[in-house]
């Protein structure tokens, strides 16, 4: 009948949430003398009492007694089937957003922040009732950034446990920022920069040195994004601490062996063609080489993970992480000009512009006359041409040439413009799913051959360079073809204190020109441009360049993660410890999966409550591997008492609302007593 009169399921649960929903409802029960018998049927459920009997009572306690819960289990007023109903609000869809007015209108009448502001961290941790307590959280682990009074490994701990959480969404960008917060801090602390020779500089660099680099982009891109920057602005100290404490530190270091640098070193960008082109164009093959301006090293080792999460059952890719070292001055013109096929490489007095054997590489068209003369079928594009290909006209472009080189220009574009310049990381990010959409129009294509890389690499910094930062170069008496900078082209140059003087000898290019190339991290004052993002110096972030090579196979190589439990046989009470255990840690061949465990009774009735768990572990100790549950079951269990019941896990699949079964364990349920579900 109130099912009929509510136009709703007739569940307790959802009536329940239709009057939470409309207030007024209940008055409508009342005409039919059903409101009190409501109220009795619901007191009996939850064990609720109060003086004054009604939904907006109730659903007040029902709120406060899931934060209790979580929070100081003694304090709860009502039973555990209370808790299991608001656990249910929280993860139901149909409900989101009922849960998030009502929670909100909660917390301001009950002045929830004047409450939790008794409690500690560890107190409040699991709880998701309220979004002050996201806010509590998200605020004491920023101070524990800030004050230097937390670990990596603790603030992976909490940042896990917020994960599923209800509020965890919204605050998304601000627990990434602490996760690379605390990395780049640990990182910078750590950091020693031993140089004995140039190709130590370039090895430690391209082994873990990058990584310092790679979490301050992270940092920088999830700060900068952040919905709250309030709350994250304590944490600016670290892009001191990134300029001062490792970036100028290390190239200062890195600036005594610049000297060194030669064409012939091993890895050089001129090589590119020789040594990687010929040898698949010899075997009948295709080869197809996406070169993105700017494509920082530790950007490639981002994009290369990336490109592996792509494998599915029919499709895999097996990816080769290697590094070269860009062209001097490492700047785009020369950079492009390099990986051609080329003998000689000039740039002639007049202006910039480079000559690769005789010929300009100026522009697409340009280079794809350099491609062909040493092979005729030859074609270069830029990515939006290539994008733009019907399957058809790109088979036909497969079919005619046997090398295509692609460019794609995301994030040099970006960072070279002084009004977009601080957009760099956020290009960064956006060319990751263009080159992946590239990566895959070549696979559907045939493709099976691909080489990713850059002419350059770059700098950024979010604070603005100072103009006492700036180099004291006067450039007024030189003879100058091209001022940049981080270099400058012309003849007769001077070096100063703050630059180095190369001539064209020394860097492998043909031509009468002296280069100064500015020492350590410095700059040139220049109108127009930026000055946060700058390249075509000599720095390790600007030299050493990806060179990622992709083969594309049709056998699957990449796995999901495997997640068991330790053995159950009987269950003889209302609440079981549940050990889930991730087999092996996660890797380049070992996908992380996300799944959602709970007990259901052999008629499929969901008979506890569901834990949602992401496995994706690195940790080689099995231990550390162990996710351990708490499942409380529902007053239905009793019935279901001397069955054989059933844990099933659920794979989330990620951009999908299906949730197929990943295992399912039977165990016997035999519980001793069945008035578990009264009184805490």
């Amino acid at each position: 009948m109130i099912s009929i009169i509510l136009n709703c399921d007739e569940t307790i649960e959802e009536i329940l949430f239709k009057l939470i929903a409309n207030e007024e409802l209940e008055q409508e029960l009342e005409k039919y003398d059903l409101s009190k018998k409501l109220l009795k049927e619901l007191s009996n459920r939850y064990k609720y009492k109060s003086e004054t009997l009604s939904i907006s009572d109730l659903t007040y306690k029902l709120l406060q007694n899931h934060f209790y819960s979580n929070v100081e289990p003694s304090k709860c007023e009502l039973n555990k089937e209370a808790i299991l109903f608001v656990k249910h609000w929280i993860d139901s869809n149909r409900h989101k957003e009922l849960f998030k007015s009502i929670s909100s209108k909660v917390q301001n009448d009950l002045n929830i922040q004047s409450i939790i502001s008794n409690y500690q961290l560890t107190d409040i941790i699991d709880c998701d009732t309220y979004e002050v307590c996201e806010q509590f959280i998200v605020a004491k682990l920023r101070d524990l950034i800030v004050n230097s009074k937390i670990n990596e490994k603790d603030l992976e701990n909490y940042l896990n446990k917020r994960k599923h959480k209800f509020w965890y969404e919204k605050y998304e960008n601000i627990y990434k920022t602490f996760n690379y917060a605390i990395k780049l801090y640990f990182g910078i602390n750590n950091f020693k920069p031993d140089i004995s020779s140039f190709e130590d500089g370039i090895n430690k660099y391209n082994s873990h040195w990058y990584e310092i680099d790679y979490n301050y982009r992270k940092f920088s891109y999830y700060f900068n994004n952040s919905e709250h920057k309030e709350i994250v602005k304590q944490l600016n100290f670290l892009e001191d601490a990134y300029l001062n404490s490792y970036l100028r530190v290390l190239n200062d270091k890195w600036q005594n062996f610049v000297k060194d640098y030669s064409i012939n070193l091993s890895n050089h960008q001129r090589s590119f063609y020789k040594s990687n082109i010929p040898q698949i164009v010899g075997k009948n093959q295709k080869v197809f080489v996406i070169i993105s301006d700017a494509l920082r090293y530790e950007c490639a080792k981002e994009l290369s993970k990336l490109i592996s999460y792509e494998n599915t059952e029919s499709r895999s890719f097996s990816v080769k992480e290697n590094y070269m070292i860009s062209s001097l001055p490492s700047y785009t013109q020369l950079g492009m000009a390099s990986l051609l096929p080329n003998n000689e490489v000039e740039i002639k007095s007049t202006d910039d512009t480079v000559y690769v054997d005789g010929k300009s590489s100026k522009g697409k068209d340009a280079r794809t006359k350099i491609l062909q003369s040493e092979d005729v079928s030859s074609i270069a594009l830029n990515d939006e041409e290539f994008l733009a290909l019907n399957r058809n006209d790109g088979r036909e472009l497969a079919k005619l040439n046997n090398i295509i080189y692609i460019y794609h220009n995301q994030i040099d574009a970006m960072g070279d413009d002084a009004i977009t310049e601080e957009k760099v990381f956020d290009a960064v990010e956006s060319s990751f799913n263009t080159i992946t959409k590239i990566v895959k129009q070549i696979v559907n294509l045939n493709g099976t051959n691909i080489f990713i890389t850059a002419d350059h690499g770059f700098i950024y910094t979010n604070t603005p360079t100072q103009d006492s930062e700036f180099c004291k170069l006067d450039t007024t008496f030189m003879e100058t073809s091209k001022v940049n900078r981080r270099f400058v082209i012309g003849k007769n140059l001077e070096e100063n204190s703050c630059t180095e003087k190369f001539i064209s000898d020394e860097l492998g290019i043909n031509g009468d020109n002296d280069f100064l190339i500015t020492k350590s991290i410095n700059k040139i004052r220049k109108q127009g441009g930026g000055n946060r993002f700058v390249h075509g110096g000599a720095t390790l972030q600007e030299l050493v360049i990806p060179l990622l090579e992709i083969k594309y196979h049709r056998k699957n190589v990449i796995t999901d993660v495997e997640a068991t439990i330790m053995p159950i046989s009987t269950i003889t009470t209302n609440n079981v410890n549940v050990s889930v255990y991730q087999e092996e840690p996660i890797s380049e061949k070992v996908k992380p999966i996300t799944i959602i465990c709970g007990f259901i009774g052999e008629d499929g009735v969901e008979i506890s409550d569901k834990h949602k768990i992401t496995l994706n572990s690195s940790d080689e100790e099995n231990r550390n591997r162990e996710n351990k549950l708490k499942f409380t079951f529902k007053e239905i269990a009793n019935k279901y008492s001397g069955q054989y019941i059933k844990l099933t896990m659920r794979k989330v699949i990620e951009n999908s609302s299906e949730q197929p079964i990943y295992k399912i364990y039977d165990v016997k349920l035999q519980l001793s007593f069945f008035n578990d579900f009264d009184e805490f």
